[in-house]
């Protein structure tokens, strides 16, 4: 598994900003490696901060065709994942 691709594990569950449970983040990775990948090899998540991820994602919403529900878990999931990758 790619370094970009992280798991949610109980830790980044918990980390989460308010409202995002576990099954959110897990939908999110689920559409980020199903459907990102079509397009493109996948991207480490660490690559961008929150502010580069937010300018990016609404652009990629739309190529991929992603419903709101998919869109805003894979948005959970990649500003998640990018945060914990900061914070190392």
């Amino acid at each position: 598994m790619p370094a970009g691709e992280p798991p949610v594990d109980a830790a980044r569950a918990a980390w989460a900003a308010a409202g995002v449970d576990r099954a959110t983040l897990e939908r999110g990775r689920l559409t980020y490696l199903r459907d990102c990948g079509r397009c493109h090899s996948p991207v480490a998540l660490s690559t961008r901060d929150t502010a580069g991820w937010e300018g990016i994602l609404p652009e990629m919403y739309a190529k991929a065709y992603l419903s709101r529900e998919e869109s805003e878990d894979l948005a959970a999931y990649v500003l998640t994942a990018s945060r914990a990758a900061q914070r190392r």
